[in-house]
């Protein structure tokens, strides 16, 4: 398999796929260069009887469907913890891991009916990035009753209060938490983009979305460079 990424720390594992059908102006990932692994190395880390947990992420791991699946396969016999992120491009890859994750996160760029948006921040063309957001709301249907994490990355101008509210509609009933992540709070993670370059948008712009988010979830959690919120519907 091709990853990016291969990391053991303390009880957890974290396996970093290669390759991403999105082409995301912003993201690290696709420049990292891959290394090639057999399927048994990877396990032989997750062996270790200290390891209770694995992260299963990327750039994204689906691009590699085979290969992913008998991960998937061979984690649930060895009986460990699997969070499982992707970008929700394959639904039917979605329904065929049913049971083999714990947790599902799916990263959410824009509301789905904003396809200009949705176009700018993933990098497809107009067209390309319609049939990605029909996908996307397949891959939510598929996960219904599953655990679900929604990352949202804040990006100033993309990712707005009234942006957050209709993700919020969109998302209500599959996701079961959210995280708003602070654009460039990462830099592992985010590069600077259309102009910004230093970690934003501010803290108390961002609980503010959260607050409007707990309409829909009953879960939100705030992550910036040096804050961090969390709140829970009904007590905040």
């Amino acid at each position: 398999m091709k990853l990016i990424g291969l990391k053991k720390e303390d009880k957890r594992v974290s396996v970093q796929f290669y390759g991403c059908q999105l082409r995301c102006g912003y993201c690290t990932h696709l420049k990292q260069p891959r290394t090639e692994h057999e399927l048994q190395e990877v396990l032989d880390l997750i062996a270790d009887p200290k390891v209770e947990e694995v992260y299963i992420g990327g750039a994204e791991p689906t691009v590699q469907k085979k290969e992913l699946l008998e991960l998937l396969r061979r984690l649930k016999r060895m009986n460990r913890r699997v969070t499982l992120k992707t970008n929700g491009h394959d639904p039917q890859f979605l329904r065929d891991s049913l049971g083999l994750a714990d947790m599902y996160v799916l990263e959410i760029k824009c509301p789905l009916d904003d396809l200009d948006c949705m176009a700018t921040l993933t990098g497809l063309s107009r067209e390309r990035a319609e049939k990605y957001a029909s996908s996307l709301k397949h891959s939510m249907e598929v996960l219904r009753g599953a655990k679900v994490r929604v990352w949202i990355r804040v990006i100033p101008g993309y990712v707005t209060l009234d942006k957050v509210e209709r993700l919020g509609d969109q998302i209500a009933g599959t996701a079961t938490e959210v995280y708003l992540i602070q654009f460039l709070s990462v830099p592992e993670n985010d590069a600077p983009f259309d102009g910004i370059d230093t970690p934003s948008p501010a803290e108390g712009e961002m609980v503010a979305m959260a607050r409007r988010l707990l309409e829909f979830v009953p879960n939100v959690y705030v992550r910036g460079r040096d804050f961090k919120s969390d709140f829970r519907a009904g007590r905040q």
